[in-house]
């Protein structure tokens, strides 16, 4: 009888001498500094075709998804996976999984069996590193075009470059599950101490002997920016539904701690007073309207409509909604900004500053924090942030003054309510106000302001004495 093309393959595989599937990479857990990432998918226990060459696995339920179905195989000494049809459809449905597994194998035992016609002509189209990178770019276009604040392009940035890639590296996306997601937020500690590591060795940190650790927000800000690079790559149709990971809830995360940080008006001052001359007026101007950073950094010339030597108004665009409103500038910030204009094109930056060698340059972020930073502490105010300092500081101190709540989540440009509530200290609110609305007298009317009635009362008397 004569021997077919690929006999030695097949009872190489069903006599274990080929090497083992759950070694090729794939996404679970971490195996090394080299981002790859080991699977425990591919298992007798989730082997639900096995007759031949090609071996179909079962992928968990996972949150009322449809399961999945993966097709593994060796051909000439290499491994493939196929999670498609020839028509693009992923294998959601068992019957169509074991068919095309048959289908496989018939091709296989024949000698026509082509993998490329399953898989894409990439091998690392769907790398995580590859598909990030083009995530960004993405983003870097939108902050181009006006769409999404450069603050938050920077902390994507950061995010994918000291944490996903470190993590993940060329792990297949379409293989992503919540246990990866939950293993990548476990080993956030170790990243970070690893980056520290690699500033402490270029000599942009000191302490050596620092305490790494992540905050509870910083853990949740982690994991909702990766379901955004997710969420891209199954509008841009990399991944399909059944693809898309399942992140954990609010509520398996760690919880932030519910203290707002804030300060007087009079300790912004003070901060203002120990920043650097240069960046002294932005300083004051975000303190004054309670802006981030990144806000300040984005404003234009022509945001700015003053109407008065004493009165305007600055146009800001909310990132997130899209929705663009005017607010009103405090009287002592409009020389500042009145200052900032002059001279400048309404597409000119409204803030900027000069070098030493006299180049203009825009402000950015992460340069912004540290000025802020070194006047916070100049200030003995360390233990805050520059966003707690601006932001939280202003609305708890309008909400102090009695700004009602619908102008406060007006000014602030929120769609959700709840928002102005994580941003004010709510220990501060002017209760007080209710107690002194509610004073009255428990004397006796008036007879000038009841006349009418006691008239009438002693008109009754009178009628029953008789």
């Amino acid at each position: 009888m004569k021997r077919r093309r690929n006999d030695g393959i097949r009872e190489a595989v069903r006599n274990n001498t080929a090497p083992k599937l759950e070694a090729l990479p794939s996404a679970a857990t971490p195996s090394g500094s080299d981002g790859i990432i080991q699977t425990t998918l591919y298992t007798p226990a989730n082997t639900i075709y096995d007759k031949d060459v090609v071996k179909v696995y079962k992928r968990p339920r996972e949150a009322g998804k449809d399961s999945r179905y993966v097709l593994r195989y060796w051909l000439n000494g290499t491994p493939y996976t196929i999670y498609s049809d020839l028509n693009g459809n992923a294998l959601s449905g068992e019957k169509t999984a074991i068919k095309l597994a048959g289908a496989i194998d018939v091709e296989i035992a024949n000698g026509t069996h082509n993998p490329r016609r399953y898989q894409p002509d990439n091998k690392n189209e769907f790398a995580f590193d590859i598909q990030a990178g083009r995530w960004i770019e993405k983003l870097r276009r939108r902050v181009d075009a006006g769409e999404i604040a450069p603050s938050s392009l920077a902390k994507y940035e950061s995010y994918t470059r000291n944490y996903y890639v470190p993590f993940f590296g060329k792990a297949d996306i379409k293989e992503f599950r919540k246990a990866d997601i939950t293993a990548l937020i476990d080993a956030l500690p170790d990243l970070r101490g690893a980056l520290y590591q690699r500033e402490l060795t270029a000599g942009r940190k000191t302490n050596k002997e620092k305490k790494i650790t992540v905050s509870p927000k910083g853990r949740r800000d982690m994991v909702d920016a990766l379901k955004t690079f997710f969420i891209y790559c199954k509008n841009e149709e990399i991944i399909n539904a059944v693809e898309m990971p399942v992140f954990p809830s609010k509520k398996e995360l760690p919880v932030p701690s519910a203290a707002v940080q804030w300060t007087t008006i009079e300790n912004q001052l003070l901060v203002v007073r120990n920043t650097r001359p240069k960046f002294r007026a932005f300083v004051f101007f975000n303190a004054m309207m309670g802006f981030r950073n990144g806000e300040s950094c984005t404003l234009k010339a022509g945001d700015v409509r003053l109407t008065s030597p004493r009165h305007g108004d600055i146009r800001v665009m909310h990132h997130k909604t899209g929705v663009e409103h005017w607010l009103p500038i405090p009287a002592a910030a409009v020389p500042i900004v009145r200052k900032a204009t002059k001279g400048k094109l309404p597409a000119a930056r409204l803030f900027t500053y000069q070098d030493k060698a006299g180049a203009v340059h825009h402000f950015t972020v992460q340069y912004l924090y540290r000025i802020t930073k070194e006047a916070l502490h100049a200030a003995a105010l360390g233990h805050m942030t520059p966003y707690q300092l601006f932001k939280h500081s202003v609305h708890t101190q309008l909400a102090k003054a009695g700004v009602s709540e619908d102008t406060r989540v007006a000014y602030g440009g929120w769609k959700d309510r709840r928002m102005v509530k994580k941003y004010t200290d709510a220990s501060v609110l002017p209760l007080e106000a209710v107690r002194n609305a509610r004073v009255f007298s428990m004397k006796k009317p008036s007879p000038t302001v009841s006349a009418p009635y006691l008239a009438d009362k002693t008109k009754r008397k009178a009628t029953i004495k008789q």
